[in-house]
């Protein structure tokens, strides 16, 4: 019984030691398709490059990285940008907004996309 209480004890203590709020990891999940300019999907290793910007038409990066063998099946991949190149939030959020550009391998870069708020990250 001793044994019992002072386990609960430790685990209580243990508890109340960890931080109250958990830290926000400093990346950003990336899913994608990729298809072939006659619609069929891309499979097997590609390199991809993606770039963050302040705006849709401006033309230096506020940060870019390159995915090297990048994993594609029938299409699909996932990737974590941050892993590479960290992000530095702090400089990234004072923009009002951000537009993400991809590129594939050698090709020119696509359409921008806007990067938005999930609502779990807007306080």
């Amino acid at each position: 019984m001793k044994n019992a209480i002072c386990l609960t004890i430790l685990l209580c203590s243990a508890l109340m030691a960890m931080p109250s709020q958990a830290t926000v990891p400093d990346l950003i999940p990336i899913q994608g398709v990729l298809s072939g300019s006659d619609g069929s999907a891309i499979d097997g290793l590609t390199d991809l490059k993606f770039s963050i910007y302040a705006n849709s038409m401006s033309t230096t990066p506020l940060w870019t990285d390159t995915f090297v063998d990048v994993d594609v099946a029938n299409g699909f991949f996932t990737i974590y940008l941050g892993t590479g190149n960290p992000l530095d939030f702090e400089s990234l959020l004072f923009n009002p907004s951000l537009w993400l550009g991809i590129t594939v391998e050698a090709d020119a870069e696509m359409e921008r996309f806007p990067l938005a708020a999930v609502p779990f990250a807007v306080e």
